[in-house]
């Protein structure tokens, strides 16, 4: 089976491609535009270098959301549209989850952070076991840095941007936690994405292609300031 994944949650856009849970070809690159003009050709490079026609495409997986809502919107039209258009199933997977899977395993909670700007970030709380998959703790959620971190478990492993950005208010909150900064572990891998898809799917968990929309969490901003909240709450 071929798995296409994609995330495009930050500004760094991945895609993979999968055979099965073998991982065939990976591109991660950060994007200083946007995604919308950068994606399509992302695929098709990785599809022409594995001789991959879209066609031959068994199950596409993306990341849901949390996120940017620019980036979570683009990865979600355009895998609906090429999931619609060839009848392949398509599955979600928690951008968070997917964040966590760069973490080893470990006898204490990890905790992947991004910074979701206005000053919050969006969280939540893993295991990993000797599996190398996510066990969930608590659920995906937007707060302040200083709410969510100062309810963490002693020992508690942080990655991500959101680690990186707010590594003061880790050591203020939780000062037995470690943040784990090695390079490139502050991104979303397509393949993690792809081989939690996978899994995914051989639990029969697929995304309706007519009601999906992405888990973003809050509202943008825009849609904030016109139902009168202030841009600082969620």
């Amino acid at each position: 089976m071929l798995t296409l994944a994609v995330d495009t949650s930050s500004a760094t856009e991945s895609v993979a491609l999968l055979a099965d849970r073998e991982i065939l070809v990976e591109r991660t690159v950060r994007v200083l535009t946007n995604h919308a003009a950068s994606l399509i050709p992302s695929i098709d490079s990785i599809l022409s270098a594995c001789g991959v026609k879209i066609s031959d495409i068994d199950l596409y997986a993306l990341t849901v959301g949390p996120g940017s809502f620019t980036g979570l919107r683009i990865a979600a039209s355009t895998i609906k549209g090429l999931a619609f258009s060839s009848g392949k199933p398509m599955v979600g997977v928690s951008t968070l989850e997917a964040l966590a899977c760069n973490a080893a395993p470990t006898p204490h909670p990890v905790c992947p952070l991004m910074d979701a700007r206005r000053k919050e970030v969006y969280a939540a709380l893993y295991r990993i076991r000797d599996s190398g998959y996510p066990e969930r703790i608590q659920a995906d959620q937007v707060a302040s840095p200083e709410k969510f971190i100062a309810n963490t478990p002693e020992r508690t492993l942080f990655l991500g941007e959101g680690a990186r950005k707010y590594s003061h208010v880790i050591a203020d909150m939780n000062p037995s936690g470690v943040v784990f900064d090695k390079p490139g572990s502050e991104s979303v891998r397509a393949a993690n994405v792809g081989l939690l898809g996978v899994d995914l799917y051989s639990k029969g968990q697929t995304l309706d292609l007519i009601t999906f929309s992405p888990a973003y969490l809050r509202l943008p901003q825009a849609e904030e300031n016109k139902a009168g909240r202030s841009p600082q709450h969620t």
